[in-house]
């Protein structure tokens, strides 16, 4: 044994567990798949992202490029985005605020139409070319927990973990020499576990029977982009179709700071007086799809349009690494009589390679329109989230089962927008609504729904407009510091359920040229 001291311990029944966050592989279609901002320009943002079946604005090239073909003049306009979360969760029977702001850039780009003049009587009426930058996810957000937990430790969890390995494969992460390259090594070099016969493979701690003042901090940021490179064209001003090339880029990076303190309702002197785990996981991906459409104007009155999105093919880089430090009470040694204090050590920087394929897309809407009055429009769209997939690179075989877990853990959705605009004059008013359902099978109280209520202005010159639009969604998220499996084969393991509110204002500038 490494440690002199032991106090009172509880067997622990060895069960299935899952890992820290940047594991968890099976919540990648959730999280790169929801799509939560609606092309980028404040128009669409403004009317819900009901714009399959418009057109004439710079986000069409990423909602319906065939929207390119009503185009009668060139366009160059960019839209700065202002993105704000706040956040309420509930852990342990405690409730605490957090919040995080962004600024970023929600639609780029330019669009050169080549319209045919009025005297060409051809049917073929012309066309636009567009090459547009269209953020479609943003990954800002922050969540703060904490709680009296009289039931498990963050040191369980690494117990579970390390059971079935051998004391030597421990020894070996040497972080003077080879380093730490798994959270059990981490945790054993930090003298959190050690194996209940030496050289065994089953492990203890030394923290049972103590209760924990636990609180933590978890962190995500980045943002989903997709580059449009579009054309759209026109038929006898009746029928307009398109197509995309859609470049995506996806960087992603979460952190936790976690925290565990002996509480003085510990009944038991405390082995330790606190711990301190790190946990960092970036993920960036390149990825590309071809997204076709059309619009068609049945009347004056009433316009229909679709589009049908490939499955995006992503290349996916990982990185990932942790850090612990323990604080020890004076009265644990080591194994020479030696006090541990305080014990600090930290996982090498681990990376991993993956392909992940986004399933298809499609979308349908209809809008109906008032002379120059105004319009409004309904979109629904399906994504068959059971279609995602992932994969190792080369031969590693790994994900496979992750793949069996997203076919049964998620189910196919039908998205659901609406949206309108009041035209007075040179002024436009506009309003909409979206409702994005939970893609997952499992019920377990927490709705996930994503509801977004969204409202705008706008006013449109002969050669410039100004546009601004605001969107705030409301959903709800769980996370997990980490896993535990009772003896009942339930994960125990503390979960802060987070009630999240985000705002993005959107302030579109743009100009006409010949």
């Amino acid at each position: 044994m490494r440690m002199k001291k032991i106090l009172f311990s509880t067997t622990l029944v060895v069960l299935l567990f899952t890992k820290v966050s940047k594991a968890q592989y099976e919540g990648y279609p959730a999280l790169f798949g929801r799509q939560t901002i609606n092309g980028g320009t404040a128009r669409y943002a403004a009317i819900g992202g009901a714009g399959t079946s418009l057109g004439g604005d710079m986000g069409s090239s990423y909602v319906n490029p065939a929207g390119l073909g009503m185009y009668r003049k060139s366009e160059f306009s960019v839209t700065p985005v202002i993105g704000g979360t706040g956040t309420n969760s509930t852990f342990l029977g405690n409730s605490q605020k957090d919040g995080i702001s962004s600024l970023g850039i929600g639609n780029l780009g330019f669009a050169i139409c080549g319209l045919k003049d009025d005297m060409d009587k051809s049917d073929w009426r012309g066309g636009t070319f567009s090459l547009t930058m269209s953020r479609t996810n943003s990954f800002h957000n922050r969540i703060s927990f904490n709680g009296i937990d009289p039931n498990t430790s963050i040191a369980d969890y690494f117990v579970q973990q390390a059971n079935g390995t051998p004391q030597a494969q421990l020894d070996a992460q040497n972080p003077t020499t080879s380093g730490i390259s798994s959270l059990p090594a981490l945790a054993y070099w930090d003298y959190l576990i050690d194996p209940t016969t030496s050289g065994g493979s089953q492990y203890t701690n030394y923290l049972s029977n103590e209760v924990f003042a636990k609180s933590g901090t978890y962190t995500t940021s980045g943002s989903q982009n997709q580059w449009n490179i579009a054309y759209g064209a026109n038929y006898k001003d009746k029928l307009y179709i398109g197509a995309t090339l859609g470049i995506t880029t996806i960087k992603f990076k979460e952190s936790l700071y976690y925290t565990e303190t002996a509480s003085l309702d510990s009944t038991v002197a405390p082995a330790f007086n606190n711990l301190i785990f790190d946990d960092y996981n970036t993920i960036r991906g390149t990825g590309v799809n071809l997204k076709l459409g059309y619009i068609y104007k049945i009347s004056d009155v009433v316009r229909i349009g679709s589009t049908l999105t490939t499955p995006t093919y992503n290349s996916m880089n990982q990185q990932y690494n942790s850090d612990l430090q323990a604080t020890y009470d004076p009265s644990i040694t080591n194994s020479s009589g030696t006090p541990l204090g305080t014990q600090y050590n930290s996982t090498v920087i681990s990376t991993y390679r993956f392909s992940y394929i986004t399933p298809l897309r499609f979308a349908s809407g209809i809008s109906f329109f008032a002379g120059k009055r105004g319009f409004v429009s309904a979109d629904l769209e399906y994504v068959p989230y059971q279609l995602s997939s992932l994969a190792g690179k080369g031969n590693d075989n790994s994900l496979v089962p992750t793949n069996q877990i997203i076919s049964q853990a998620y189910k196919n959705i039908l998205n659901l927008k609406f949206g309108g605009e009041l035209r007075l004059h040179i002024f436009r008013l506009r309003a909409g609504l979206a409702y994005l359902p939970n893609p997952y099978k499992v019920v377990d109280g927490v709705n996930r729904d994503i509801a977004q209520l969204s409202a705008g202005a706008g006013v449109k010159l002969n050669n410039v407009y100004f546009d601004f639009g605001v969107v705030n969604s409301r959903y709800n998220t769980t996370y997990q510091p980490y896993s535990y499996y009772a003896s009942s084969n339930q994960d125990v393991g503390p979960i802060a359920v987070t009630k999240n509110s985000m705002v993005n204002v959107f302030i579109t500038m743009g100009l006409y040229f010949n």
